[in-house]
């Protein structure tokens, strides 16, 4: 399982561009088997057009992406909160933080 050290301003933008936040996670997200990322909107299948597309905009999230798919090949829910990165449904760990400054 990869560590990431982040500074504590990226993490609190994973937090910042959550569309609909959870009281159970400080910050959650979808991605697909094709790299796109977008926060978490709503329970279940959402819809492509309404997607807030954040691939490319930032550089933690974009190599999380990438090791979700690494065991969830086809994407998903995943979670984020001070720990690391959890897939949703009581998933695995995927990768751990530590958070500096």
């Amino acid at each position: 399982m990869r560590t990431y050290r982040i500074t504590r301003a990226s993490f609190n933008n994973f937090k910042e561009v959550q569309i609909r936040p959870r009281a159970d996670w400080p910050a959650t997200f979808s991605c697909n088997g094709h790299g796109h990322v977008w926060p978490f909107i709503r329970y279940g299948f959402t819809p492509p057009d309404e997607r807030m597309a954040l691939s490319g905009q930032f550089r933690w999230l974009d190599k999380i992406v990438q090791d979700v798919l690494a065991l969830q090949p086809v994407g998903g829910r995943f979670h984020i909160d001070d720990s690391g990165v959890h897939l949703a449904d009581n998933g695995p760990q995927v990768a751990r933080f530590k958070i500096t400054g």
